[in-house]
């Protein structure tokens, strides 16, 4: 497992405040988060009934359990021989996101196709992370999605995938994918189990986003 030292901003007053992110996490960190983020989205959601927000306004990801995504994973493991991996950033004790991603079982949309890559099954940031100013909520951290982002495609360019990267987004994430993260938009997949917008970058975007360009 390797630690990579970097900053995340806080939203409040824009000071950098240290973080590290791990590139190749065990299942117990799920369980780890989840013992922490699971107060917290109740915290958030009482927040938000007494703000009334709407149904259809809170977070599309409130209601996920990383423990039960944990359970998910085929063998219950991780590590060299599996193919998923999971990236975390972690900042003032906590985790601040986390991502679960796989190397096999999806190929690329983007011309030429069809050719191996990275997919993205799961990425969240911690609750205390999540904006709705309705519910008197501003995020601790920002930056957290591009942190992690960034470990998923660097995992994709040491598979030999040269940066190719695709996930299905929420709703709500469409436009962080679309113009943070200048991936390619290919509509509603309508053969996904659900009909959920897919992203992908292509192997040049990746390099942009990566700074290699």
């Amino acid at each position: 497992m390797a630690v990579h030292a970097t900053q995340l901003k806080l939203k409040a007053t824009g000071v950098l405040v240290d973080a590290e992110l791990h590139d190749d996490l065990p299942l117990d960190c799920l369980f780890e988060a989840e013992e922490i983020w699971a107060p917290e989205r109740v915290r958030f959601l009482r927040d938000c009934v007494h703000a009334s927000v709407k149904r259809n306004e809170l977070p599309q990801s409130v209601h996920w359990s990383w423990s039960l995504k944990a359970v998910s994973i085929p063998g219950f493991q991780l590590g060299p021989l599996s193919e998923y991996r999971l990236f975390g950033m972690k900042a003032e004790g906590a985790w601040q996101g986390l991502l679960i991603a796989k190397c096999i079982g999806h190929m690329s949309k983007l011309p030429p196709k069809p050719l191996e890559l990275v997919y993205v099954d799961f990425i969240e940031s911690a609750p205390w992370n999540w904006d709705l100013a309705k519910a008197g909520r501003v995020p601790r951290f920002r930056g957290t999605g591009l942190h992690l982002m960034d470990l998923a495609l660097r995992w994709s360019v040491d598979l030999g995938f040269q940066g190719r990267t695709g996930l299905h987004s929420l709703p709500q994430a469409e436009p962080f994918y679309r113009d943070r993260c200048k991936m390619t938009d290919l509509g509603i997949d309508l053969t996904y189990k659900q009909p959920l917008r897919y992203f992908e970058f292509s192997k040049e975007q990746a390099k942009v986003f990566l700074g290699e360009v």
